[in-house]
């Protein structure tokens, strides 16, 4: 748990030196890209202090890891070298696992509470519906991006596509994997265990 925090924190700091070497070098786009991922990875932590909500340290990690890994990719050109052709599929099956996560352990604590009362085949629905619209703002942001900002990241609709592809994987994994820790509690606790 705190190796987990102390790495996060760690990779803030990386954010932000990424940052400072992209402004130094004039690159106003990926310095503005790592200055939001950073933004970002300090979410869970702003939620945590300002709602007292005791989120997992592992949320705050996973946050970051995964924008972390974008940013990496982008400073290193890792997205469009064909040594690292599987650098993108990665970044968008982890992110989303990612934003998966978040909206299952968001669905799961207002249930658990009591707040909603969920069918499990619902709960994997919200879950893999939230993830997926959030995986097309993401390539719609792209397009825009390419358009108006001169950046190379939607290639063509064949990359939208396969891009898409993976977030629908990753989707359904988290909804999957989320459904099941769910059943087998309501099981437990059923039996008192």
């Amino acid at each position: 748990r705190i190796i987990s925090l102390s790495t996060s924190w760690g990779l803030k700091a990386l954010l932000f030196l990424f940052f400072c070497l992209e402004l130094y070098a004039e690159d106003y786009t990926a310095a503005a890209a790592a200055l939001i991922a950073l933004f970002l990875s300090l979410l869970p932590a702003a939620i945590e202090r300002n709602y007292s909500i005791n989120l997992p340290k592992l949320i705050d990690f996973t946050v970051t890891f995964a924008l972390f890994l974008h940013i990496f990719g982008l400073y290193y050109n890792l997205y469009h070298d064909p040594i690292w052709w599987w650098w993108d599929d990665m970044t968008h099956f982890l992110g989303t696992a990612v934003i998966a996560f978040l909206a299952f352990y968001i669905i799961f604590v207002f249930d658990y509470l009591g707040k909603i009362r969920l069918t499990l085949p619902f709960m994997a629905l919200a879950t893999w519906t939230t993830a997926l619209a959030i995986g097309a703002l993401w390539e719609i942001a792209e397009f825009y991006s390419d358009k108006f900002l001169g950046t190379y990241t939607a290639i063509d609709l064949v990359d939208t596509i396969h891009d898409m592809s993976f977030d629908f994987l990753s989707a359904v994994v988290v909804s999957l994997v989320g459904v099941y820790y769910v059943n087998r509690l309501r099981k437990k606790q059923r039996h008192g265990g």
